[in-house]
């Protein structure tokens, strides 16, 4: 018995060792090959994976009968124009027109009754009224007066109504000299101080709802 388990030990040894020697062989082996040879094997192993790739390019400009394809139809972007904003036909302070431009514009129109003509006297009439308004003081109001009434106020009673509101709103220590304005213009035009007396207290209400102090 002693003798056949010695045998089989020997046998694993010798088993073992062949196991160790063949390790050892095939690590020689890798060990010993050059840098080239690893080279070309990389270089194989990038062919095998080009070739699943097709190398060409397929062409799309012949379909498989060898007839010319029919070019696709490009979706054409429509150009968005500017829009011409019409001076004339815009809300009124809504666009600025220079004086020089006006006056052209008002020479190019021949016929006085048409809306273009009409607006374009409109907005210089208003441009008028605001100066005047803007330029009164204790020095020049006798000037101011009389130039004003050589404008179309009964036209522009609205434009010289709400002119003298913001301008006494905006400084009050000038409500004397527009109060001894709106005296001179009512006592020519009644209705241009009933219609200011009208819309001031429209004014007032309408702060007093509103619980608005600077307003009342």
């Amino acid at each position: 018995m002693d003798s056949n388990k010695e045998s089989k030990r020997k046998k694993d040894k010798y088993s073992d060792n062949e196991d160790y020697r063949s390790e050892r062989r095939s690590k020689k082996r890798r060990s010993s090959r050059s840098p080239n040879e690893a080279r070309d094997r990389d270089s194989r192993r990038k062919r095998k994976h080009s070739r699943s790739k097709s190398p060409f390019p397929v062409k799309q400009g012949r379909r498989r009968d060898g007839e010319p394809r029919d070019p696709e139809p490009k979706s054409v972007v429509p150009v968005r124009k500017p829009k011409e904003t019409d001076m004339l036909n815009t809300r009124t302070g809504g666009a600025y027109i220079p004086p020089a431009r006006l006056r052209m514009m008002q020479a190019q129109i021949t016929d006085k009754s048409s809306p273009a003509y009409q607006r374009l006297a409109w907005e210089a009439l208003k441009k008028s009224i605001h100066g005047h308004i803007n330029k009164i003081n204790v020095g020049n109001i006798g000037i101011i007066i009389k130039q004003l009434l050589k404008e179309n106020i009964v036209r522009g009673r609205g434009l010289l109504c709400r002119s003298v509101i913001q301008a006494q709103a905006a400084s009050p220590t000038f409500t004397n000299v527009y109060a001894a304005l709106v005296a001179a213009v009512n006592s020519r035009f009644p209705n241009i101080g009933e219609l200011l007396l009208k819309r001031l207290v429209i004014q007032f209400k309408r702060g007093f709802k509103r619980n608005d102090k600077p307003i009342c």
